[in-house]
This record gives structure tokens, C-alpha cells and sequence, in this order.
């Protein structure tokens, strides 16, 4: 740059960009809409491109492989690829303090990363994401049915409204009421400290876990306590 390209864009700083938020937790369709919303692209436009563009990358789908954090970017020079492979490299940059006990797990890169998207989806509060990681790392081992709502909530796109007897009945991979194992895909793209607690799950005797309708949660060692749970406090 010449020295008044550098004091012109030291004075102006990001005024020529715009602000990109992707809030924890949001999904490629929760990104697509963001980016639609501020103009920068045709509706579908991203989801499209996460599934049609070549990556090169060996994962299944892109969901849980964008890292959520707040961006600019030059909405005259925006192409959707470049912004994906932005939010992808990241995620690179962030996991690298935990890359060697990734490189060194049990756990293949993309199931960490599933978990992390159910961590993300299903905790209220950080120091809970490191008991629910375990739990669903636990009864995968253990080849105990997961039993996650958030997997049927990505599937049917609604994290809203409450879920139905029906909703649960559906034959889908995503319905990890009635399927063992993972989901297909991650259901969301996870916090740092989701990811975190997915590479060092806690230590308890936990296998269950719910939320209150205040938000707070709480654990069973057993069927019976989780069963006690629901009674205390869901009815």
C-alpha cells in the first residue's frame, strides 16, 4: 500500500464494511439467513454453496465446521465461498490449542465436532457443557440411546416451539430418541468451549440430564433419578 492508502484506511478504519454476527449455536441455514438479511446474498445463496462448491475438506457436510464469531466484510468484494472458507479456517485457527489431543483421541475430528454441536444446542450455561459432553459420549460407549431433542429440533428447523409425542416418532438419522448412535451431521457450529468440553468431557456418574422450565439443569446417575427428575420438575 502506499503510505496514503495506509492512512486513509487507518483513518477510516471499517466504515467500507459491514458487521457480520453469527451468533453459537447457529446453523447453515441460521447464517444463510443472517447474510440474506443484510443484503449480501440471495436467499439460499450460502446454504447452496456449503453443499455445491468444492471445499476439498473430507467431512460429510460444512454444518459444525464454521466458526461462529462476528466478521467484516467489504460487501463490494463479499463472494459466499470466500466467506465460508473464512468461517472454516477459523475454526482451524481456534482448536489449535486443543489439536493434539484431538489428533491423539479416540474420537474421529468429525464426531467431536458432532458432539460439540449437541453440547452447544443443549447447555445453558458453559460449566454445564463439560457434564453433557460426558453423558453423550458415555451412553454412545455404551450403546444407550442419546435421547437429544436438539438432534429433532435441527432436523424438523424449529427450535422454538414444544415438541410433540409425533415429532418423536419420526423415522429420521436426526432422531436420536429412537436411533442409536450420532446424527448424520452436526446439528449446529459449536463455541470453542463446546468443542472444548467435547476433547475433555468431565468426570461423573451422570447418564441423565434436563432442564427445569427456568433453565436450570439437573443430573441422574440412573433411570429411576432421571424418572424422579421429570416428576420434581417438569409436572
Amino acid at each position: 500500500m502506499t503510505y496514503r492508502d495506509l492512512t486513509d484506511t487507518l483513518s477510516v478504519g471499517r466504515s467500507t464494511e459491514v458487521r457480520i454476527t453469527i451468533p453459537e449455536g447457529a446453523t447453515i441455514a441460521d447464517i444463510d439467513a443472517i447474510l440474506t438479511r443484510q443484503g449480501l446474498i440471495e436467499g439460499g445463496e450460502f446454504r447452496r454453496c456449503t453443499v455445491n462448491c468444492d471445499f476439498d475438506l473430507p467431512y460429510d457436510s460444512l454444518e459444525g465446521f464454521l466458526y461462529p464469531s462476528t466478521y467484516y466484510e467489504n460487501p463490494d468484494k463479499f463472494t459466499v465461498r470466500d466467506f465460508i472458507t473464512r468461517l472454516h479456517n477459523t475454526l482451524k485457527t481456534q482448536i489449535k490449542p486443543l489439536q493434539d489431543e484431538i489428533d491423539q483421541s479416540e474420537r474421529t475430528f468429525e464426531q467431536i465436532m458432532i458432539v460439540a454441536s449437541m453440547v452447544e444446542r443443549e447447555a445453558n450455561l458453559i460449566e454445564e457443557m463439560p457434564i453433557i459432553a460426558e453423558i453423550i459420549w458415555k451412553r454412545l460407549d455404551e450403546s444407550i440411546i442419546l435421547g437429544i431433542d436438539a438432534t429433532t429440533r435441527y432436523d424438523l428447523g424449529d427450535w422454538k416451539r414444544p415438541l410433540t409425542t409425533a415429532d418423536f416418532q419420526v423415522d429420521s438419522p436426526y432422531n436420536t430418541r429412537n436411533r442409536l448412535g450420532l446424527p448424520p451431521t452436526a446439528i449446529s457450529n459449536p463455541s470453542l468451549d463446546a468443542i472444548t468440553a467435547a476433547v475433555r468431557p468431565a468426570t461423573t456418574d451422570y447418564y441423565y440430564y434436563l432442564h427445569d422450565p427456568r433453565g436450570q439443569i439437573h443430573y441422574g446417575q440412573t433411570l429411576a433419578d432421571h424418572q424422579a427428575n421429570k416428576r420434581k420438575y417438569l409436572q
